[in-house]
């Protein structure tokens, strides 16, 4: 892995994708061009257009007897607890996502450390599940 500093300026997708192949993760890039990891949870990072982060984020199926209601207290309970993951509920999807700014430089190992970080968090939000 490079220790070139990775920042606004130089930040991609493929990038990305070579900094997680160097590091022996599983890659794929998915027919939408988006670069998916597959960890615990198939996670999708991704670059906005500003390019002031990195987001990784997992899309889990809730269950289909959960209500609004249940969803946003479960949601909530992560976002209390769990600080360094953000939870919410869209439709029938529970979204968990984290944020790696890029603002002054980032290392490579930064950036993939994030990334276990973020796969070992989910796991450990979806037990928090009480139904």
């Amino acid at each position: 892995m490079s220790e070139e500093l990775i920042t606004n300026q130089n930040i991609s997708i493929e990038k990305l994708k070579e900094l997680f192949d160097s590091a022996f993760l599983e890659t794929t890039i998915d027919k939408e061009g988006d670069l998916v990891l597959q960890g615990n949870y198939k996670c999708f990072v991704e670059v906005p257009e500003s390019k002031r982060f990195v987001r990784f984020a997992s899309y889990i199926i809730a269950s289909e007897n959960a209500s609004d209601e249940a969803k946003a207290t479960y949601a909530n309970r992560i976002n209390k607890e769990l600080i360094v993951v953000r939870a919410y509920a869209i439709d029938k999807l529970f979204v968990f996502d984290s944020h790696i700014w890029l603002e002054g430089g980032v290392t490579p190992k930064n950036i993939v450390m994030g990334y276990k970080f973020f796969d070992k968090v989910v796991p450990e939000a979806l037990r928090m599940d009480e139904g």
